[in-house]
């Protein structure tokens, strides 16, 4: 009797130390990556274009989690939060990887987008008659903004001064587009008279 309480016993401390540790092992703890965003954009799953993930994802511990962050049309990323700290590592506005390697706790994410805002440089003539910048016009505007060339400060109502180049040609804005011009990038727009001839006529 002794002999077999004796070997129950031993069976039962085999059991307690290599048989349920291995099993526990086997059973890693969930973690949650948490994903917010400010503005539009998305973020999905790498190789799995059409599952987001943004809200909360359970992950299991020492896994990988990898992601890729997507603004929407005209937006551009500008911060990136990893668990309340901003990101600083050099990465695309356009979009880019994210991955946290072998998860081993929580973590939230904050992405920011917001509107691309686009450079708008006017050209006029040197006395050589190059293009040079006519820095009193410069300006910026955010995507699918506008720029009413109408106004006085452009040359006023229905003026004909403005074109943008398309290849080898010249493309009047006053023409193409009642001389209303939209922003979906940086552009620049071309006047054929010198900068003393602007600043005379736009103060005028």
């Amino acid at each position: 009797m002794k002999r077999f309480v004796k070997g129950i016993l031993s069976a039962c401390l085999v059991l307690m130390v290599v048989v349920l540790p291995l099993v526990f092992a086997g059973c890693s703890k969930n973690y949650t990556i948490n994903i917010v965003i400010d503005g539009v954009g998305t973020v999905i799953k790498k190789g799995q274009d059409n599952i987001s993930v943004v809200g909360k994802n359970a992950v299991k511990g020492e896994e990988n989690f990898e992601f890729r962050i997507e603004p929407g049309e005209g937006k551009e990323i500008v911060k990136v939060e990893i668990d309340g700290e901003e990101y600083t590592e050099s990465y695309s506005p356009e979009g880019f990887y994210y991955s946290f390697k072998e998860v081993k706790k929580n973590h939230t994410v904050k992405i920011t987008f917001a509107t691309k805002r686009f450079d708008v440089t006017f050209m006029c003539l040197d006395a050589n008659n190059n293009f040079v910048e006519y820095e009193a016009l410069k300006t910026s505007v955010t995507y699918k903004g506008t720029i009413n060339l109408n106004e006085a400060k452009y040359g006023g109502q229905d003026n004909e001064l403005w074109f943008v180049k398309s290849g080898n040609n010249e493309v009047s804005i006053k023409s193409a587009n009642n001389n209303v011009f939209v922003v979906r990038a940086k552009a620049t727009l071309y006047c054929r008279k010198t900068a003393a001839e602007l600043d005379a006529l736009l103060a005028a």
